[in-house]
């Protein structure tokens, strides 16, 4: 069996793809850099978070769409990865960072 990627899983899921009435949660993800490989069990256990709330009839009545920012596992993009949710996505909650350099300066 082939394994399949995280963001074919999200598609797969139906996460992603934001109405206009759910709710955003940001995800700070290290998809790329020298975190990836251990940031990979991160994403999959936050999507599968999303979908267990979401079965169960979201928040309210809302569904969560996960909207990812990838990082790279550094500070200085886990610092924009914040500004972009809190100011342009207006993320209902922000997920991550990865790694502790991150979480350091992005809050």
């Amino acid at each position: 069996m082939k394994p399949i990627s995280v963001a074919a899983a999200v598609l797969a899921l139906g996460i992603g793809t934001a109405q206009a009435d759910d709710l955003t949660i940001g995800y700070l993800a290290a998809n790329t850099g020298p975190f990836s490989a251990l940031a990979k069990r991160n994403a999959v256990a936050v999507e599968i978070a999303i979908e267990d709330i979401n079965a169960k009839g979201g928040i309210n009545g809302r569904k969560l769409a996960l909207a990812a920012f990838d990082t790279g596992g550094k500070p200085d993009q886990a610092v924009a990865g914040v500004t972009h949710f809190a100011d342009d996505t207006a993320a209902l909650a922000i997920v991550g960072p990865f790694s502790t350099s991150e979480c350091r300066v992005a809050f």
